[in-house]
């Protein structure tokens, strides 16, 4: 169970990306530059179905009015630093969003980490929806597809809104593929404090997989102000895996 659970929250420190499962198929097809990303062939284009919609405690404050009615993605070259506290993973991991670029009919939002992880990675999230499509190393050779994109947030957010998500990922390393998915909850709306100030942001609730533990919980917290997610929980009687956003380095002008 333990060893599950490691997997589990290692694949959740790059970029916030669980850990799931997918089909046979690599991440290939024709990549058209939209900026001085590196050229690829990285990854399929999605299906309309990847996702367009239809701290402490006491650092909380319930704010009742919804908002983030589409995503903005941050500007390239911004820097993210993230504090975790988790045994097994860096205490420290930054991520640059290094530029985008089109697959297919689609463009990615790239994330590149920097420092902290010991096999850096590249990212590649939906521009439209922030949805994780994949991961490759800085060679270029896939680490991680998702199938169809994991579908964290589906905007426009606002509490009360709930979907079901189904993904496979799979592990090109290990040639290892699994399934996962369950019903994704905004629950509210919430100024949060953060060692780089005070946010509003959006709490979403995750499934947990099968074999979690009873009563392990899963959030986020969504800047849309920042574009990204600015803290993560796992929580159980028995651990509280936290990761947050401590430091943003804006790009020069």
């Amino acid at each position: 169970m333990r060893s599950s659970i490691v997997f589990y929250l290692i694949a959740l420190s790059l970029l916030s990306g669980c850990k799931s499962g997918t089909s046979d198929q690599k991440l290939t097809g024709s990549i058209k530059r939209d900026d001085s990303a590196p050229a690829a062939n990285l990854l399929p284009a999605e299906s309309e179905e990847d996702g367009t919609k239809a701290s402490p405690e006491s650092s909380l404050t319930l704010v009742k009015e919804s908002f983030a009615e589409s995503y903005v993605p941050p500007k390239r070259g911004t820097v993210y630093t993230y504090h975790n506290n988790w045994a097994s993973l860096p205490k420290v991991i930054k991520y640059k969003v290094s530029g985008v670029e089109r697959i297919g009919s689609r463009k990615y939002l790239k994330f590149t980490s920097v420092a902290g992880l010991k096999n850096p990675v590249h990212a590649y999230y939906n521009l439209k929806n922030f949805n994780l499509k994949g991961y490759r190393d800085l060679s270029g050779k896939a680490v991680v597809t998702f199938m169809p994109a994991e579908q964290r947030y589906r905007f426009p957010l606002k509490p009360g809104d709930k979907w079901l998500t189904k993904w496979q990922s799979k592990d090109h390393k290990k040639n290892e593929v699994t399934s996962g998915g369950g019903i994704v909850r905004v629950e509210q709306i919430e100024q949060l404090a953060l060692p780089i100030g005070v946010y509003k942001t959006v709490r979403v609730r995750l499934p947990m997989p099968s074999n979690a533990p009873r009563g392990m919980t899963h959030h986020l917290w969504f800047s849309p102000k920042l574009g990204v997610t600015v803290k993560e929980q796992i929580k159980s009687t028995s651990m509280n895996w936290t990761q947050i956003l401590a430091k943003i380095d804006s790009p020069a002008s």
